[in-house]
């Protein structure tokens, strides 16, 4: 219902549009042209998400309305084609955060050339910044004036509620998969030209914005500041270990109180005094000779860079030899988590005993990288178009991204307590409960106590992102090696009701079902298995036998 009144008011509020000149009109006709053909065919797998026919019609609809629009509506519909690549695309894009540290635009640290095509456009940015926190969206950095406003939860941005803003703008955001739209989202709504072009407010010099804070709510009208403006971020209590040093691509401390050494990597780069590679052969020399027992690295805030250059850093953790028991590598993930530093911990995954804390990656374990420029004549924007596909392990891992085996994500009062609970879960590691093994062992009490042990499991918060899929398919096997195959189909079922698009538990659910004598139902299953994964020959083969 609610998307539904959110849509009938951005109906209702089309801004007035200044009359395009019949040069402008021609032009951005032209350069979408351009932009269409270009796009698909410079793109290494452009319709691998959508289909020709879906990329032209909304192509044709745009064009249509181009007599109609203003600059910002133009722009929210060109971001709009870029991100129908889908998943996997991060690297193309029209629009491109240059820190991971700020919660605006920014020309900063990797990538320089971000703010180019907002310049281009004449766009600004609001006298705040926001953050999405576990449990919502906030203020998290302010202009002079707004400080009152820092740490306040966002309950409106013009006329839509804070989450309809975030499920409006997820669209125009170039992405791997939905964490990267929840780290670069709140960007985007900090571009009045933005939120106006999504018809969420009229006027980009006056948004209106309503905040809860601690002493009750507050509505405020924004005003329009020029692109890049400072903004003072909020700042906790107590400053994180974390936050200390964020204006350094690489740094480290040693915690002797806990034994461990904290190593922070911002950017896969070199500095100008320093080699990537040298400084962890330092520190990592200095770890081996020292009494700590555990390395926590932290790459939750690193966008990427240059792969090449961890394949020496890869390989001195590798010859460590403090670093070869489960726990004692420990990677802080988030959704800022990359393009070169996805692919670091796609090898820290495969070659290391590394366990991961903290957010699934904003990076997906496939991506489309390496881009180059586009430009569009006539309005001046530049598109960059991946042109590379980087599967750095396994060709088959289609996981959308690296889940934490320890779910550890901040909340806003977290944060401005200077409470850090995925480094304090780093810090604090044990082997977690082994859920899948628990749902695996509920399997003799059969179909209730796996429902039991289910509850259990997502009862608990730090095990958020592990596989109940899984876990599923464990119990039902356990079931059908004791021989209780109806017992065993029953649980394989309930796994489906989960994960209706998992093709290994129809799968196995179809093997259940042959060993009972159901052919109809087993036939069924493998039939299912197979549309949702083409490849699957276990299934073709069974099918064939069963036909």
């Amino acid at each position: 219902m609610r998307a539904l009144i959110l849509m009938g008011c951005l109906l209702l509020a089309t801004p007035a549009v200044a009359a395009l000149t019949a040069a402008e009109g021609k032009g951005w006709h032209e350069d979408l042209a351009l932009l269409a053909r270009e796009l698909p065919r410079r793109h290494l797998d452009f319709y691998r998400a959508i289909t020709p026919a879906q990329f032209a019609d909304s192509v044709r609809k745009l064009d249509a309305r181009i007599p109609r629009m203003g600059r910002p509506q133009f722009a929210v519909g060109l971001l709009r084609l870029v991100a129908m690549a889908g998943p996997g695309n991060g690297h193309t894009y029209l629009f491109k955060t240059g820190d991971t540290f700020t919660d605006v635009f920014t020309a900063e640290r990797n990538t320089p050339d971000a703010l180019a095509n907002l310049r281009t456009l004449g766009f600004g940015q609001l006298p705040v910044g926001f953050h999405l926190f576990r449990d919502s969206l906030y203020v998290n950095s302010a202009a002079p004036g707004y400080e009152d406003l820092l740490g306040a939860r966002v309950t409106r941005i013009g006329r839509a509620s804070g989450e309809d803003a975030m499920r409006a703008v997820t669209p125009l955001v170039a992405k791997d998969n939905a964490e990267g739209a929840r780290a670069n989202g709140p960007r985007y709504l900090a571009v009045p030209e933005i939120l106006v072009g999504l018809r969420l407010t009229d006027d980009p010099g006056k948004v209106p914005l309503e905040v809860e804070t601690p002493a009750g709510p507050v509505k405020r009208t924004l005003e329009r500041l020029a692109l890049d403006t400072p903004l003072i971020a909020q700042r906790p209590a107590t400053v994180p270990l974390a936050w200390a040093h964020t204006d350094r691509y690489f740094w480290a401390q040693e915690l002797p109180k806990q034994r461990a050494w904290y190593v922070q990597w911002n950017a896969v780069r070199d500095t100008k005094e320093q080699k990537a590679a040298d400084f962890f052969t330092q520190t990592l020399d200095a770890f081996d000779r020292g009494p700590a027992t555990r390395l926590i690295l932290d790459l939750r805030w690193n966008p990427g860079g240059n792969t090449s250059l961890t394949q020496p850093v890869l390989l001195r953790l590798i010859r460590s030899p403090k670093l070869r028991e489960h726990g004692s590598l420990v990677v802080l993930i988030g959704r800022e988590t990359f393009s070169a530093a996805m692919n670091f911990c796609l090898a820290l995954e495969y070659f290391t005993p590394a366990v991961f804390v903290g957010e699934p990656t904003g990076g997906s374990c496939g991506f489309f990288g390496d881009n180059a420029p586009l430009t569009l004549p006539h309005t001046g924007l530049v598109c960059h178009v991946s042109y590379v596909w980087w599967q750095l392990m396994d060709s088959r891992d289609e996981r959308p991204w690296i889940a934490p085996g320890i779910a550890a994500e901040p909340s806003e009062a977290d944060f401005a307590a200077g409470r850090d609970p995925a480094l304090e879960a780093a810090l604090d590691w044990k082997p977690p409960f082994d859920w899948n093994r628990a749902i695996a062992d509920s399997a003799v009490e059969g179909p209730p106590g796996v429902k039991a042990a289910l509850a259990a499991w997502r009862a608990d918060a730090r095990a958020r992102w592990t596989s109940v899929e899984d876990g599923m398919n464990l119990a039902g096997y356990r079931l059908l090696g004791a021989g209780r195959t109806e017992e065993a189909i029953a649980v394989f079922g309930l796994g489906i009701e989960l994960y209706p698009r998992s093709w290994n538990l129809y799968d196995s659910r179809g093997e259940a079902n042959a060993r009972a004598g159901h052919r109809t139902a087993a036939l069924a299953d493998y039939k299912h298995s197979l549309a949702l994964d083409p490849q699957n020959a276990n299934a073709a083969d069974e099918v064939a036998k069963l036909r």
